[in-house]
């Protein structure tokens, strides 16, 4: 007798495909982490151009609110004590 030929391909060993269930858990983990840093990233960035954006309109209004301007950019960037 003869045997014959299959035409799909042999399943891959079990611990082949664990590995690669793995591989796919770490790298959705990896990109739900880089989403989270990329939104925080994004959040600092928005409150420093509206921090600006305060600073340069209380700059045109008087010298006085230049300087709390600067405190509040100090205190978002944790340079105040």
């Amino acid at each position: 007798m003869r045997r014959t030929d299959r035409t799909t391909p042999a399943e891959p060993p079990l611990q082949a495909r664990i590995e690669r269930t793995q591989l796919r858990l770490q790298v959705a983990a990896l990109e739900r982490a880089l989403e989270t840093s990329e939104r925080r990233r994004q959040t600092v960035i928005d409150r420093y151009e509206h921090l600006l954006a305060e600073r340069e309109a209380a700059a045109s209004e008087s010298p006085t609110s230049e300087n709390r301007a600067e405190s509040s950019l100090k205190r978002l960037l944790g340079l105040s004590h």
